[in-house]
């Protein structure tokens, strides 16, 4: 039985951000009856919105976000990871620099996290291998049909 979400998360599933940064979440629904879930717990002044904003993020705004229509039915699931520097700076009093290039980030260590397509130290070396994650769904629900049928 395939099991279609009446909500689905526009973008990455997973945002990675740093302390002060403003990020947008959003969602794509038919449904104007759209609740949302921060860390499992409702936040009923989000109800009814499809995109919330946050601003000067802080560590305690990261965590694992849900938009629904029902709890029970597939709904959107997105995690927000706050670095504890702001933008390209690493380390105990964020005082060290790291360069990553094409989208990539500096995690808390100083190592580049590389978007999908790109690799090396610093995300300089383009893969050629983008994909989108619509077709990622798409070959996800093929093989999904392959194995039903």
């Amino acid at each position: 039985m395939l099991f279609i979400a009446d909500v689905l998360p526009d973008g990455f599933v997973t945002k990675t951000v740093s302390v002060g940064d403003t990020v947008t979440l959003s969602v794509t629904t038919g449904s104007s009856k759209l609740r949302w879930r921060k860390g499992g717990r409702k936040v009923r002044q989000w109800n009814g919105l499809k995109t919330i904003t946050l601003e000067s993020i802080s560590p305690k705004d990261g965590g694992i976000y849900q938009a629904y229509t029902c709890i029970h039915k597939p709904h959107a699931c997105m995690r927000l990871i706050v670095r504890n520097c702001a933008g390209n700076r690493f380390g105990l009093n964020c005082d060290q620099v790291c360069t990553c290039y094409n989208g990539g980030y500096c995690n808390d260590v100083g190592e580049c996290i590389c978007p999908p397509g790109f690799s090396g130290n610093s995300c300089e070396v383009g893969n050629g291998t983008i994909s989108s994650c619509f077709e990622s769904r798409f070959l996800l629900l093929l093989l999904f049909k392959r194995v039903v049928n």
